[in-house]
């Protein structure tokens, strides 16, 4: 009986041994399981974070365009109000130029009457 209880009590420190051995590996397993969730959670904070951050450069680009427009189109109205301010001087100065090309021909024209008249009346 001592050979049997030995072997049983060798079969009974082996399974207890195999229990002791799935207890850690099941542990083990757990702690990586652990960890893997824990991994995981931080890698969807860090995702959330580069989202939001660039989310945050897109809307910060989105307003110095914006403002660039702004300023470009700030720029062409004003430079086109200085040419329709030129080209309006323009006409202006074309219509003094035809108003007074008209009264000296209007002044030409009394003269050469006078001159006729006065030759007529030399006559």
């Amino acid at each position: 009986m001592t050979s049997q209880s030995g072997v049983s009590s060798t079969k009974r420190a082996k399974v207890g041994a195999q229990h002791h051995i799935q207890s850690i590996l099941e542990e083990a397993d757990n702690m990586c399981q652990d960890k893997l969730v824990a991994l995981e959670l931080k890698n969807d904070r860090l995702r959330i974070k580069l989202d939001h951050e660039r989310h945050r450069s897109e809307q910060s680009f989105a307003r110095e365009e914006r403002g660039s427009e702004q300023a470009n189109a700030a720029i062409v109205h004003q430079r086109e109000m200085e040419k329709m301010k030129q080209e309006v001087e323009l006409k202006n100065a074309e219509s003094d130029t035809y108003e007074r090309k008209k009264e000296m021909l209007m002044l030409e024209l009394k003269v050469l009457k006078f001159r006729q008249g006065a030759s007529g009346s030399s006559l």
